[in-house]
This record gives structure tokens, sequence and C-alpha cells, in this order.
């Protein structure tokens, strides 16, 4: 909804889209920051917890969080296609400022944070179930934003407001081919940065 018009009436509150999408986010923001605090707090070694314990496959965990960057990052180039040509929806520049600030904060700065406590969240599951427990729960806390924005279409179109718009975007051949390979091909960025959280979870902060 960023590169919406900030000016435009958003759906069937006649809102603004400078005022509404704010909004929205912000309501978004809150749950999802609230969720990965209280995962935060669940990020204690695992021998002040518990004085026996086994160790777990790292295999199934690295898993884990391999699938949990795919997660964080599976949205990451159209993000970045948006926010390099912004400016060109918002003329203004208050509005472009607005818009931006959203943009970054949704589709940078809460993936950032969710990738970082979510994947060393996972480090802290005790056996091969709580593992894939853990990871449905890092799962869903991306996807709160898209939960709240899908009831706004709902209640939109049920209220005969949802009106088709494209919206053509500038290719970057260079870019996307050097995220393909980097990042799906041959996938040297996820792999070193999930074994990254393996050894700072489980050697560092041995949780």
């Amino acid at each position: 909804m960023c590169i919406l018009p900030a000016k435009m009436k958003s759906g069937i509150t006649k809102l603004p889209n400078k005022y509404g999408v704010p909004l929205i986010a912000l309501q978004a923001n809150l749950l999802q920051v609230g969720m990965l605090y209280f995962l935060s707090t669940q990020l204690v070694n695992r021998a002040d917890l518990h004085e026996h314990y086994h160790e777990l496959p790292g295999s199934i965990v690295f898993i884990a969080i391999y699938l949990h960057f795919m997660n964080c990052t599976q949205e990451l180039p159209y993000s970045w296609q948006l926010f390099h040509y912004l400016p060109d929806f918002h003329e203004d520049l208050s509005d472009l400022i607005v818009m931006a600030a959203v943009l970054i904060m949704d589709s940078f700065l809460v993936p950032l944070l969710s990738l970082f406590l979510g994947g060393l969240y996972l480090c802290t599951s005790r056996s091969i179930g709580d593992v894939i427990l853990n990871a449905v729960a890092v799962a869903f806390v991306h996807d709160i934003d898209n939960w709240i924005l899908g009831l706004n279409v709902h209640v939109n179109f049920l209220a005969g407001q949802v009106t088709q718009k494209t919206v053509h975007i500038p290719t970057n051949r260079s870019g996307m081919q050097a995220f393909a390979w980097g990042f799906i091909y041959t996938p040297v960025v996820p792999i070193v940065v999930s074994a990254g959280f393996y050894f700072l979870g489980f050697h560092v902060l041995m949780l």
C-alpha cells in the first residue's frame, strides 16, 4: 500500500492513504515487535534451566534456521525494488517520508529483527518436536501484517470498494540475477547466515 497515492481515499473508510497506511502498519508492527519481545525473553542459557538436557541433532536445527531465513527474506527483492523507486510514486516530500518510513519498518527492520531473534529462538528448542513447533511460531510472526491487510481487502471487497490497479516497476536484471545465484541456485548466503546463527546460539550464547 506504500506505493498508492498518499492523498487517495483508502477503501470504505475514506481515510487518505497517508493516514490509513501508517495506522495499519503501526498495528502490525506493534503486534510483531510484541511477539518478538516475548521470544527474546526465552533466550536463556540452557544449563540455567535444565540440569540434565540432551543435545539435539544439529541438522534439524540448522534446517529450521535455514527455512526461517528464507521466510524472512522472501519479499526482500520486491521490497528493495519498491524502495528504490518509491520517490517516483510520491512527489510530495512529506508523503514520501511517511510512506518510506512505513516501508522501511515493515519490509526491512521488522524482518531483520524477526530473523535475528527467531533464529536464536530456534536454538532454544529442547526436542525435535519443539524445533518443528518453534519453526511454525517464528514463521507466523512474519505474516501478521499480511493477515491484517488481508482482512482489510475482504472488508473493502464486501463493501464494493475494491478496484484493480496494475503497477509496473522497472526491471533489475543484474541485481535479481545476483540474488538468484546467492540465495537460490548456490545458496551461499542462507547457508552462511544459518551456520552463523547456529554457532552463535549453541556455542556462544549456549542456548
